[in-house]
């Protein structure tokens, strides 16, 4: 293997991984919205904002590449289930 190679696949992991950052900082945002929209008892478009955000997290664990993605995604998972039981029991 080449040093440029190796530099090559260097940046494409940081580029991964920057990528999978900005996604679950925009997952974190999506989250906040869906409690705003909660507590503003708007719950119909509160759970569709949970379906939407749950089908991204069901795509991120398909091309996961470790361990710590797949744990911060299943906290986001228990999240949005949470979300989800407590605008049931509104």
């Amino acid at each position: 293997m080449n040093r440029q190679s190796i530099t090559y696949r260097m940046v494409d992991k940081q580029i991964s991984q920057n990528m999978r950052e900005n996604q679950f900082e925009s997952i974190k945002n999506q989250v906040q919205d869906i409690i705003d929209l909660i507590v503003a008892r708007e719950n119909l478009k509160a759970n569709i904002k949970i379906a939407e955000v749950n089908q991204l997290l069901e795509e991120l664990v398909d091309f996961s590449t470790n361990d710590e993605e797949l744990i911060e995604i299943s906290k986001f998972q228990l999240l949005l289930s949470q979300l989800k039981t407590r605008i049931q029991n509104q």
